[in-house]
């Protein structure tokens, strides 16, 4: 269906700001105070992945829809606004929504994040595909490296693109580069102006080398041409260092930890990069977040040490690791055990952040037992752990999780279980923190509940609010996350009812994550950060509170991140050494990187299994998984169709799906009624959804192989890259297939 002129404005409630054109066109002026327009019940259901949007914006700079029953909590899904008065047709990515599930429906619609601005909407439809003309904008263009210094030959230049139209562009070239002088292009051709093909709702990065032979810092400027280039060029500054001269090093330099006084800095770290799909998305849509370290393989001693050789040189002193239990298992331990092996660890302290976000029903009495045994033997009683009163920490990702599997009080009694095991194993008890949610919560009556749990203490995980400045809660500026921190920080100490760590916020943007459906706070700048920690240097020294937590230092996928990368350099650490360190007679540590000393940092390397392009199933599923995949698999990969459709899939390494036409298929299928069909899907990095490659191809199924070739990027919805290839078969139920060989052509 299609909404336009009066059926268009039945589908909100009535608003004070909202009228029809002569020419049928919905004409909004937003207030600052209703910005959202609320939709009637039941009138905008999903049934299609896109809401294709006809509109024509005169200020802002996002439009968010609102739905209700889709991931998680955070429901926004938006788009980015050309407001220059002019009608543009969107499409705004609804992500894997079901059109069978009724539960989904859209809430509000917030045409504009400003208030005041005019709004027409020509007309509103789902669709499954993106329409429209591409649209092409720069994300951001630089030097693919943190540091680039004289002597160590070519450095990579990038140039990420985005588009967000309804179709693709293969004929993008860079039209003119204007470069510092004394700085060139290092390539024997011209071949370096052409830039990869990009699909439809998709970007694309193109990297060329650039050298020069003295020390220079300067504005660039690269203006583009093809179809629907950008019209203005990208303009930036870029800089070749002098060869600092160090001498070559065994191993990491001695740390040379900063005098912080009696403040102590805590910060929370994530120990997530342990697989292919953690740093693939981020290549390929966040480029200038390349850590100092490269794409680094966590765990390496080598490489904890120069984290720690970094953190304590900005002053952290402990650090507050997100650590995984689920019914038994442990995730993400890898970082742990490089730390146990690192040659510095005595000169920094971790303590847990319990992330117990497991699913529901995985939780028992047993179950708290058994973690807390765990931390008991093997964390609490080694010189590293970090206390606080003589009690060894732990922090608590959510108490609700726990009332949610055992019922309502269960967390009390889980905490209190788990106090008297420690007491019992020498220990004067745990020190408890709570990652309190809401963050923004500062109430009585929120902090009295944490505090009537069980919990010593309490923080948040980041300070992720605009203080009331941003329209859209889902999009705003970092500046108003600087200018309101300490407001925070305010209210809590205002309650007087728990201690608590302020915390000192490093952002936030999960679009490499979660595409269009997380938070995006852009505009971070060290300034920004900087501004933030004066303010809570000033609130340490009014208040007396002398432990505060740093935000996450390298969620390089949410986009909150403080060590060396790309964008800031060593800039957000010597905010924190500026800040709250005392300078030493003889001047600051000189910040480098491995590179600098002749080491390297171990990097992420993709396993062969990424790159295969044939399976014949001889020694298992070869990295082929899903609900309906059969085990044990020898020679074949067997399949049990449960409901209308299941899906099985592979990582792929970044796979440039236009440089493949098909996927070749050996299948025998037997389902009622004999009717079945296949196709192929792809995991996007940009929207972060599965994507079609293929319309159905029809298979017969009745129990003989055959061999079937579905082209691989023929639908519009194609993503030109991709980190995962995906089958889907569609059949009754109670459908069983048989795979003997499988080929990427």
């Amino acid at each position: 269906m299609t909404w336009s002129g009066r059926e268009l404005l039945d589908c909100f409630e009535p608003y004070p700001g909202a009228s029809l054109t002569a020419d049928g066109t919905v004409r909004i002026v937003t207030t600052a105070e209703a910005p959202r327009l609320a939709c009637r019940a039941g009138a905008l259901h999903p049934t299609g992945k896109y809401l294709i949007v006809e509109m024509a914006a005169c200020g802002g700079e996002s439009a968010e829809l609102f739905l209700h029953g889709v991931w998680w909590e955070r429901t926004g899904r938006r788009i980015m606004l050309i407001a220059d008065g002019k009608f543009h047709r969107y499409n705004l990515d609804l992500g894997n929504v079901d059109p069978d599930d009724a539960e989904i429906y859209a809430t509000h619609l917030l045409p504009t994040d400003a208030p005041g601005a005019e709004v027409k909407i020509r007309s509103m439809r789902f669709s499954d595909l993106p329409e429209g003309e591409p649209s092409i904008r720069f994300h951001w263009a630089g030097m693919g490296e943190a540091f680039n210094r004289i002597g160590q030959g070519p450095r990579e230049f990038v140039v990420s693109l985005e588009n967000q139209g309804g179709e693709g562009s293969r004929d993008l070239e860079i039209a003119e580069l204007t470069l510092p002088p004394g700085v060139r292009v290092a390539a024997q051709d011209e071949a370096w102006r052409k830039l990869p093909p990009i699909g439809a709702n998709d970007c694309c990065n193109g990297r060329f080398p650039l050298e020069a032979d003295a020390p220079v810092k300067g504005e660039f400027a690269i203006r583009l041409k093809g179809t629907n280039a950008p019209a203005e060029a990208y303009r930036g500054t870029l800089e070749f260092l002098p060869d600092l001269g160090l001498p070559k090093a065994d191993y990491v330099p001695e740390p040379t930890p900063a005098d912080t006084g009696d403040i102590e800095l805590g910060a929370l770290y994530f120990p997530g990069w342990t697989s292919t799909g953690r740093w693939d998305t981020i290549i390929e849509t966040a480029p200038e977040r390349r850590p100092l370290l490269g794409y680094y393989q966590e765990g390496d001693p080598e490489l904890v040490d120069w984290q720690i050789k970094w953190a304590v040189e900005c002053g952290i002193k402990f650090l507050l690791v997100d650590w995984y239990w689920s019914a038994g298992r442990m995730g993400l331990h890898e970082w742990l055990d490089g730390y146990e092996k690192s040659r510095y660890k005595s000169q920094i302290k971790w303590a847990m952040m319990w992330a117990n976000h497991n699913p529901p029903g995985t939780h028992s009495v047993q179950d708290q037992i058994n973690v807390t045994q765990h931390w008991i033997d093997h964390y609490f009683n080694t010189p590293g752990y970090y206390r606080i009163d003589g009690k060894p920490v732990v922090m608590v990702w959510m108490w609700e999780n726990m009332d949610r599997d055992l019922g309502e009080g269960a967390s009390t009694k889980l905490l209190e279980l788990s106090q008297e095991m420690a007491r019992k194993a020498g220990y004067p008890g745990i020190y408890f923190i709570d990652m309190k949610w809401p963050e923004a919560g500062t109430s009585p009556e929120i902090i009295g509940k944490i505090r009537e749990v069980g919990f010593d203490c309490t923080s948040i995980y980041h300070y992720m609010e605009s203080g009331g400045r941003g329209v859209n809660q889902y999009f705003y500026h970092f500046d108003d996350v600087a200018a309101t921190n300490a407001d925070h920080w305010e209210a809590l100490y205002e309650t007087g009812i728990l201690p608590f760590l302020p915390n000192l916020s490093t952002g936030w943007d999960d679009r490499p994550w979660h595409g269009c459906a997380g938070c995006s706070i852009p505009g971070r700048t060290v300034a920004a950060f900087e501004k933030i920690c004066a303010d809570a240097r000033a609130f340490a020294e009014r208040t007396g509170i002398r432990r505060l937590l740093v935000a996450p230092l390298n969620e390089w996928g949410e986009g909150s991140y403080a060590e060396p990368n790309t964008e800031f350099g060593f800039g957000m650490y010597e905010a924190l050494r500026k800040t709250f360190a005392k300078e030493p007679a003889g001047g600051w540590p000189l910040w480098y990187g491995p590179e600098d000393v002749g080491r390297t940092a171990r990097q992420f390397r993709n396993p062969e299994e990424t790159r295969r392009t044939k399976w014949n199933f001889a020694d298992g599923a070869q990295g082929w998984h899903g609900e309906a995949v059969r085990t044990p698999v020898s020679g074949s990969l067997e399949l049990d169709l449960r409901g209308a459709r299941t899906m099985i899939s592979v990582p792929r390494d970044l796979c440039r799906t236009w440089k493949h036409s098909s996927l070749t298929l050996k299948l025998a299928a037997a389902a009622p009624e004999g009717k079945a069909a296949v196709r192929v899907l792809w995991f996007s990095t940009y929207s972060c959804n599965w994507r079609n490659g293929s319309a159905p191809v029809e298979i017969v199924a009745d129990g003989v192989e055959r061999e079937y070739r579905i082209p691989v990027a023929s639908d519009p919805d194609a993503p030109t890259i991709a980190t995962r290839l995906g089958v889907r078969f569609e059949a009754a139920s109670g459908a069983e297939f048989r795979i003997s060989g499988m080929e990427l052509e």
